[in-house]
């Protein structure tokens, strides 16, 4: 069985003026805050930030069991904060890894646009760096350390 950490970050969560700095699709490593960038795309935006409230954070944590199911995969721990979801998923078909996580960015992302009414509306940035668990101690740390240490307003 496959399984991943997925993190996956509200849209526009994660701007290049962030003082953590920033990752750019194709360019290794984390890049150096960018102010100008960070206007120039914020200009540019089609849609405000996404910022997931308690009553959002606990309704993804709540809904993330039906879009896994619904594949046939295994969720193993859900987590949700402001600025993003963690989601440990396994899976025996053969999918990509990359696959899994649009489909769950899909999943949520309409089920939100159902609950506000906000058809067409973004919810998460494209992308992202799924990582696969290791091993059980991995996926144990996971659960019982990385979750909790992560675990959103609700």
């Amino acid at each position: 069985m496959a399984v991943f950490h997925f993190t996956l970050h509200a849209y526009r969560s994660w701007n290049t003026d962030d003082a953590r700095g920033w990752v750019q699709r194709g360019t290794p490593g984390v890049q150096e805050p960018n102010v100008r960038l960070a206007r120039a795309r914020n200009l540019a935006a089609k849609w405000p930030a996404v910022t997931f409230n308690a009553e959002d954070a606990k309704y993804m944590v709540d809904q993330m069991a039906d879009v896994v199911a619904r594949r046939g995969w295994e969720l193993f721990g859900v987590t949700a904060i402001p600025t993003h979801v963690h989601a440990v998923v396994g899976w025996r078909e053969a999918w990509h890894q990359d696959d899994v996580q649009t489909r769950l960015k899909r999943g949520l992302g309409f089920l939100l646009a159902k609950r506000h009414g906000t058809g067409g509306r973004p919810y998460f940035s494209r992308g992202g760096i799924p990582e696969r668990v290791k091993d059980r101690a991995h996926l144990i740390h996971l659960l019982t350390v990385y979750l909790p240490e992560h675990h959103g307003p609700i």
